[in-house]
C-alpha cells in the first residue's frame, strides 16, 4: 500500500480510534458537557472531514488554517 491508499487507511484507523474512545463515554455527550463533542484536527482535509461526518452536533477545531 502506497500513497494515497495509505493516507486513507491512517485516517479510517484515526477516526475509528476516535469514534470508540467517544463511545466509551458514560454521559450524555463528551468534550463540551451539553451534548456536544470538541474535535480537534490537524489540517483543513481532517477538518473538513469531520465537520461533514459530525455536522452541527461537533465543534471542530483545525490547527492548521487554509493557505498556510
Amino acid at each position: 500500500m502506497t500513497g494515497p491508499r495509505r493516507r486513507t487507511a491512517g485516517l479510517v484507523a484515526a477516526l475509528a480510534a476516535a469514534a470508540s474512545l467517544a463511545a466509551c463515554s458514560d454521559g450524555p455527550g463528551i468534550g463540551l458537557g451539553g451534548g456536544e463533542v470538541a474535535l480537534v484536527a490537524t489540517t483543513t482535509q481532517l477538518g473538513d472531514f469531520a465537520r461533514a461526518v459530525a455536522g452541527d452536533r461537533a465543534r471542530v477545531r483545525q490547527i492548521l488554517q487554509p493557505n498556510s
